[in-house]
C-alpha cells in the first residue's frame, strides 16, 4: 500500500480558470492538464480532472460540504439578506441536517420524471409563442431572443408566478447566478435583488396558503405539500422557491444555446431531429456529455481526507468541473467526438449524492421540448458571428449567440 501524500506537497499542473481563454475553451486547458495528472490546483484550490474522481467526491458527503457558507463569510456579507438566503437555503444544508433531509422529502413528489412531463404542453406553448417573435428576422442573436427568455417564462407558467412580472423576475434572477462568480465587489447588487424578491415571493405564498380556489400549478403543489405531515415554514418555502427560480434559469437557457450551437456545427443531426422529434433527447444528453453546461461546483474537506493515496486537509477547496469530465477517456469511447447515437450518455453534470439537481427531469423535458419547436420551425441554422461566451465557473455557455436561419413554409410543417 502506497503512502499517501498531502495534496499541497505534489507537483500539479495550474490552471488559470478566471482568464479569457479558459472561459471561451475551457476543455482544452483542463485537457492539457489532465496530461499531468487527475488533479489541478489554481487560485482558490484544486480541480478533479476525471469522471470517477467528480462522482466520487461529489458521493463522499459524509468528508465533504457545499462552501456556499465559506463563500458568504468570504465575501463579508453573513448580516446581509443576500448572505443569510444564500447560507440557508436547501443547496447550503447539510446532507446530515434534519432540515435538508425533511424539505427533500417533502418536495420530491413535485419534481419526478412524470411530473416534468405533466409540464410539457406549457413548455410547448411557450417555446411557439417565443419563437413567433423571431420567426421572421433572418438573423437574431439566439441566447437574448430565444434561449434567455425561454426558461424563465417556462418556471413562472408552471410555478404560478403573473406571466407580467417575468421581466422584473428575470431581472432578479440573473442578479442572483452574478453571486457564483466569486466577485465580492458585487454584494450591494446581490443585496438589492434579495430585497426586492424575497417580499414579492412571501406574498404570493401567504395569499396561496389562504383558503380559497387556487391554480393548479407547482407554487400551490408546494404549498400543500408543506401544509401536509412534515411542514415547511413559510420562510423554508420563500428561500426553496427563490432557489428554484434561479436553478431552473441559467441551467435550461445554456442548454438550449449549447444545443443549439451543436446543430448549427452538425447540421445533419439537425435534419434528423426534424424527421424524428424523439431525437432531440439524444441531443440534449450528447451536449451535455461533450460540452456540459455545468461549468463547477466546489466542496470543502469536513476534516483531513484521503482519497487514491492524497491527504486533502481539512478545509481544502476542491472543484469539480463538470463541463469537462464527460470527455473521459474512461468512460467514453472516442470522447471527443459528438455523436448523439452513443449507446450510453454519461455525464455528471447534475451532480451526485445527497445534493443531486432535483429539477433535473425538468431541464431536461425543457431542453427537449424547445429543441422540437425549432426544427420544426427554423432550419439552415448557422453561425452569423463569433459568439460570446459566459463565465466557465456558474453555468457555461454563451452571453451571445448570433445565428441566422430560414423560416420553414407551413406548408412544410
Amino acid at each position: 500500500m502506497s503512502e499517501a501524500t498531502n495534496v499541497h506537497e505534489l507537483d500539479l499542473p495550474e490552471v488559470d480558470v478566471f482568464s479569457k481563454g479558459y472561459t471561451e475553451d475551457p476543455h482544452s486547458h483542463l485537457a492539457e492538464a489532465r496530461k499531468h495528472h487527475w488533479l489541478a490546483k489554481y487560485s482558490q484550490g484544486f480541480i478533479v480532472l476525471d469522471q470517477q474522481g467528480v462522482v466520487d467526491i461529489n458521493r463522499a458527503d459524509d468528508d465533504m460540504r457545499t462552501p456556499l457558507r465559506d463563500v458568504v463569510k468570504l465575501f463579508g456579507a453573513e448580516d446581509t439578506a443576500w448572505g443569510k438566503w444564500s447560507a440557508n437555503h436547501l443547496v447550503a444544508k447539510d446532507h446530515f441536517d434534519p432540515d435538508h433531509q425533511r424539505i427533500r422529502r417533502i418536495i420530491a413528489p413535485a419534481f419526478t420524471p412524470k411530473a416534468a412531463d405533466s409540464y410539457r404542453h406549457v413548455m410547448q406553448a411557450t417555446i411557439n409563442e417565443i419563437i413567433d417573435t423571431v420567426i421572421d428576422a433572418h438573423d437574431i442573436d439566439f441566447s437574448e431572443r430565444v434561449a434567455s427568455k425561454y426558461p424563465i417564462s417556462v418556471l413562472c407558467r408552471i410555478m404560478g408566478f403573473p406571466v407580467e412580472d417575468v421581466p422584473t423576475i428575470e431581472e432578479w434572477v440573473i442578479l442572483q447566478n452574478e453571486g457564483y462568480g466569486m466577485d465580492p465587489s458585487i454584494v450591494p447588487i446581490l443585496e438589492a435583488g434579495v430585497l426586492q424578491e424575497q417580499p414579492y415571493v412571501r406574498g404570493i405564498i401567504e395569499t396561496r396558503m389562504q383558503p380559497g380556489d387556487h391554480p393548479d400549478d407547482l407554487i400551490q403543489t408546494l404549498v400543500e405539500l408543506a401544509k401536509e405531515g412534515e411542514r415547511m415554514s413559510v420562510d423554508e418555502l420563500e428561500s426553496l422557491l427563490m432557489l428554484l427560480l434561479g436553478g431552473g434559469y441559467d441551467s435550461t437557457k445554456q442548454t438550449l444555446n449549447l444545443c443549439v450551437y451543436m446543430m448549427s456545427r452538425y447540421p445533419d443531426e439537425a435534419k434528423k431531429m426534424a424527421d424524428d422529434p424523439e431525437r432531440c433527447k439524444r441531443l440534449v444528453e450528447e451536449t451535455l456529455r461533450l460540452m456540459g453546461v455545468t461549468g463547477a461546483t466546489h466542496r470543502v474537506a469536513r476534516h483531513d481526507f484521503t482519497y487514491r493515496d492524497v491527504i486533502f486537509p481539512k478545509g481544502t477547496f476542491i472543484t469539480l468541473p463538470h463541463l469537462f469530465v464527460g470527455r473521459d477517456p474512461e468512460f467514453h469511447e472516442d470522447p471527443e467526438t459528438f455523436n448523439p447515437d452513443r449507446k450510453k450518455f454519461t455525464h455528471t453534470q447534475f451532480g451526485k449524492g445527497a445534493h443531486i439537481c432535483l429539477g433535473m427531469f425538468l431541464a431536461k423535458a425543457e431542453a427537449e421540448e424547445a429543441l422540437k419547436a425549432i426544427v420544426g420551425r427554423m432550419e439552415n441554422i448557422q453561425l452569423a458571428g463569433e459568439p460570446e461566451f459566459d463565465g466557465a465557473f456558474g453555468f457555461w455557455g454563451f452571453r451571445k449567440l448570433p445565428i441566422t436561419f430560414d423560416r420553414i413554409a407551413e406548408s412544410r410543417r
